[in-house]
C-alpha cells in the first residue's frame, strides 16, 4: 500500500495534464483521502501532497465543469476535507502545515468572514484609531468634541 502510494504520488506531481487526468478518473481520490488517517507522517504527508497535486489540476480544470473544482467537491463528499480540518491539531509541524496550506488554497475555511457577517468581529473607528464593540461606531463630526449625542 505504502509503495502504491508513493508512484501514485510521485506520477501526480510529475506527470502531463492527460496522465493526470487518467489517473484521477481512477477514482484515487478516495483512496489518498483514507490514508490521511495513517499513523505514518510520512505516508500522510505523502497523501496530503498527492491531494495537492489532483487539487491543484482540478483547480486549472475548472473550465470545463463551470467554474467548479470538481476534485475540491470530490474531497467533501468523501470526508477528506474534515480528515484535512483535522489534521491541524497534528503534532507534526510540517503535517500541520500543508492541512492549512491546502484548506486555504482550495476549500472556503475563511472563519474570520463568519465572525465578521455574524457581527463578532469589533468594528475600527479608523478616525480614533478605536476598536468598537457591538456597534456600527461613528467618528463625531470633525471639530465637534461630542461623545453622545441625546
Amino acid at each position: 500500500r505504502k509503495e502504491a502510494a508513493w508512484a501514485l504520488a510521485n506520477a501526480l506531481s510529475a506527470g502531463s495534464p492527460a496522465q493526470l487526468d487518467f489517473l484521477i478518473s481512477q477514482d484515487i481520490i478516495g483512496p489518498f483521502s483514507n490514508l490521511l488517517d495513517s499513523p505514518d507522517p510520512k505516508i500522510v504527508m505523502v497523501s496530503m501532497d498527492a491531494i495537492g497535486n489532483m487539487l491543484a489540476h482540478g483547480e486549472k480544470s475548472k473550465d470545463k465543469y463551470n467554474g467548479v473544482n470538481k476534485l475540491a467537491d470530490e474531497m467533501e463528499e468523501l470526508g477528506g476535507v474534515d480528515k484535512i480540518e483535522a489534521l491541524q491539531r497534528h503534532e507534526n509541524e510540517e503535517i500541520y502545515e500543508k492541512s492549512v496550506e491546502i484548506l486555504q488554497s482550495y476549500f472556503d475555511t475563511d472563519d474570520d468572514g463568519a465572525e465578521e457577517s455574524m457581527g463578532l468581529a469589533p468594528g475600527v473607528n479608523a478616525a480614533a484609531n478605536q476598536f468598537s464593540f457591538g456597534t456600527n461606531f461613528e467618528a463625531a463630526p470633525a471639530g465637534s468634541n461630542e461623545m453622545f449625542s441625546f
